[in-house]
């Protein structure tokens, strides 16, 4: 019985510890508008969790440096991601990068959606 309860107790927890950091990896993007013309200049901006440090999304991004820069603002987390080529392949890319960064969530508006729902809608 107090096996049982034990094991009650850890899987409520992992399930609380689950949701918990589900939070933690949301993105916000701006607007729609915004992000339509994002789509066309190649210039997008996001603003990133605070669980995200400097330093991770440096070593992301130096990989991807042929196909987009980046800079972050540790004041604010905000990451904004500049094209050199603003193709469907570079920004599916520059998608993967920030999946690399810890984010699985995009928030736009009110809506929060999995980083590939928001790559089909938006990218």
């Amino acid at each position: 019985m107090r096996k049982l309860g034990f094991t009650l107790l850890a899987i409520i927890g992992f399930i609380a510890m689950s949701f918990g950091q589900e939070s933690t990896n949301t993105a916000q993007a701006l607007d729609v508008p915004s992000l339509i013309l994002s789509k066309y200049s190649g210039q997008y901006s996001f603003i990133f969790p605070a669980n995200i440090t400097s330093e991770e999304v440096e070593r992301n991004a130096v990989n991807y440096k042929n196909m987009f820069s980046v800079i972050f603002t540790v004041a604010t987390n905000e990451i904004k991601i500049n094209m050199v080529e603003n193709t469907p392949m570079n920004r599916k890319v520059m998608m993967r990068m920030i999946l690399s960064c810890g984010v699985q969530y995009v928030g736009v508006k009110d809506e929060e959606m999995s980083l590939y729902d928001f790559g089909k809608s938006y990218l």
